[in-house]
């Protein structure tokens, strides 16, 4: 349903069997809790859902959570500001946030609601501190380029990181709680 100029979707009217959405390229501006409550009750083994370059601007509260089996979410390339990260479902593998409006996100909830995150990519929105609880533990792909980070605690890296794209973001990266630091320009 890429590229169809949708505007809305009544999410009821999905198989069960469905495992993969993609509504990306699209007009959605909103989607409210009702087609959501659809969606986890008409697909409910969905794997991946992917509405990049839409018109959102939020998602509606527990809109996620429900979705058991989701592995793999796309909201890149939209109008969110606001994005709550205890929303997502433990399940989540893959998030992808780049291309928005995004300036604050409490790293600690990501920890606690996706353990098994292995890619995030936060990519071009207004983000300026990731804390070191931003790590789950697991992560191996985290992408923050184009933001205004200025402080990176890097105290829990996990073992597990292979990719930190942090370009164009001047840094200075916090060791040991902030206790010692030491200045890095254009990593």
């Amino acid at each position: 349903l890429t590229k169809c100029k949708i505007r809305s979707m009544n999410f009821g009217l999905l198989p069960k069997t469905l495992s993969r959405l993609c509504l990306g390229f699209n007009e959605i501006e909103n989607l409210d809790e009702c087609n959501f409550k659809e969606l986890k009750k008409c697909a409910p083994n969905l794997n991946e859902l992917f509405m990049h370059h839409n018109m959102l601007k939020k998602l509606p509260d527990n809109s996620l959570n429900g979705l058991k089996s989701l592995k793999e979410l796309g909201l890149d390339s939209n109008f969110i500001r606001v994005f709550d990260l205890s929303d997502l479902p433990q399940s989540l593998r893959k998030l992808w946030l780049s291309n928005n409006s995004i300036s604050d996100l409490d790293f600690e909830k990501l920890h606690r609601s996706c353990p098994s995150m292995v890619l995030l990519d936060l990519s071009f929105n207004n983000i300026t501190v990731v804390e070191a609880d931003a790590w789950p533990s697991l992560l191996e792909n985290f992408y923050i380029s184009g933001n205004g980070i200025t402080i990176l605690d890097v105290d829990r890296i996990p073992k597990t990181l292979r990719i930190l794209d942090i370009g164009g973001c001047d840094v200075t990266a916090r060791v040991n709680s902030g206790s010692s630091s030491q200045a890095y320009s254009r990593l």
